[in-house]
């Protein structure tokens, strides 16, 4: 539902959650505590209007699912630096039986593309998903680099395209999984959690 952090600010501590998700925003929020706090904006302030933040859609949003799994819809665009913090914080993730990347390559990347994408295959297996699906073109180098750092390949799946994704991910999700979606804007990953809604029941207002 967010991400929990604590401010100390010369003798005071301040208690936030942040209705974003991961560590990155952590950081942009910081910046912005720092610049309020210098121009005298109460602590009340901040606060409030910390808490009044909200995901862009298809930028971080979490769609909760009546049969108990949770997918994190990061799915309008994608980078190498960018899909390593989201990694990160799906890793650290608590309360979940299985984790999932669906992983849509990352377009313009120039020569060292390929290599790009096998950083990111193997920041997953460090950060200990259980399953990777990469999603079109490139995404294959994800797959690689995972492999690599020693997955077994039962636990990687590739998709020509972002349907064929969520058709993969309507076979095989079940309770307890919670599912990142992150690819260049390109390859359409919503189209992959549009199956998943089509199929079961989300838990949207």
């Amino acid at each position: 539902d967010g991400t929990a952090f604590t401010v100390h600010h010369g003798r005071r501590d301040v208690n936030f959650v942040l209705p974003l998700l991961g560590q990155h925003n952590v950081a942009n929020a910081l910046a912005a505590i720092a610049v309020g706090s210098m121009h005298e904006v109460s602590w009340e302030q901040i606060h409030e209007a910390l808490n009044e933040m909200k995901p862009e859609k298809m930028r971080g949003e979490v769609v909760k699912f009546r049969e108990g799994f949770a997918v994190i819809d990061d799915s309008y665009n994608s980078n190498p630096r960018a899909l390593s913090e989201m990694i990160r914080f799906l890793g650290k993730l608590q309360g979940f039986q299985r984790k999932i990347l669906v992983a849509g390559e990352m377009r313009e990347l120039g020569p060292e593309g390929a290599e790009l994408h096998r950083n990111c295959g193997r920041e997953a297996v460090r950060a200990g998903l259980e399953l990777i699906i990469g999603v079109q073109g490139l995404a294959k180098e994800i797959l690689e680099g995972a492999l690599g750092a020693g997955i077994d390949r039962s636990c990687l799946e590739f998709a020509p395209d972002a349907v064929e994704a969520g058709n993969l991910l309507a076979r095989t999700v079940r309770k307890g999984d919670v599912i990142l979606l992150k690819g260049s804007r390109g390859v359409k990953l919503e189209q992959a959690l549009n199956t998943l809604r089509s199929t079961f029941a989300s838990l949207e207002p």
